[in-house]
């Protein structure tokens, strides 16, 4: 049960991968595939995974290299991680009870997305699973230089539906996106991740 706290807020900020949809362990096998085909010669686990859950590609390769001393080519690696999400994105499932929340508050207060994963990602997976209508604004790592950890979407997106950051409420997975709205000035519901089985 996703508890939404007891204050008037003005606004809702929503990210997406983990939070409103069960994306993550297929972005995990994704991942795990663009480092294999690269040479990649640390074993990249599922709590990884989810510790560079919200940052854009470009940021998770850069990590991966300066923690594992890796020498990890960016491009080769996005690209055969975003190959390997077009081929599987179809599979992506809704969190049920993420809707019902979106449903609860829809039309009496602005709904926004601030998503780590490029806008190709958020639209399809928004379009298929019919939830684009709920968000008339988007906000996506092409949209701003910093990504989560940073405040960045999330300021944008709160600029965006003119509502001041104090009066928004996030909905995050991600340990980035929990600092992200932290450093933003916002407070959050942090969205539970089972660990699935990735095997």
């Amino acid at each position: 049960m996703i508890a939404i706290p007891k204050v008037q807020f003005e606004g809702y900020i929503f990210d997406l991968d983990g939070t409103i949809v069960d994306s993550m362990p297929m972005y995990y096998r994704a991942w795990s595939h663009a480092f294999k085909e690269n040479g990649a010669k640390f074993h990249f686990t599922w709590q990884q995974c989810l510790a560079w859950g919200g940052k854009s590609a470009a940021e998770t390769v850069l990590e991966a290299n300066q923690i594992f001393g890796e020498n990890l080519d960016l491009h080769s690696v996005r690209t055969i991680q975003q190959s390997f999400v077009e081929k599987h994105i179809h599979e992506v499932k809704v969190h049920e009870e993420m809707v019902d929340v979106i449903q609860s508050i829809y039309q009496r207060y602005p709904l926004s997305i601030a998503s780590g994963n490029c806008r190709k990602n958020v639209y399809y997976l928004l379009e298929k699973l019919n939830l684009l209508h709920f968000f008339p604004i988007i906000v996506s790592q092409e949209d701003v230089t910093l990504c989560k950890p940073a405040p960045d979407l999330f300021l944008l997106a709160a600029q965006k539906m003119e509502v001041p950051p104090h009066k928004c409420l996030v909905f995050e997975d991600s340990q980035a996106g929990i600092d992200a709205a932290k450093a933003a000035g916002m407070q959050y519901v942090q969205v539970k991740i089972e660990n699935p089985d990735l095997v």
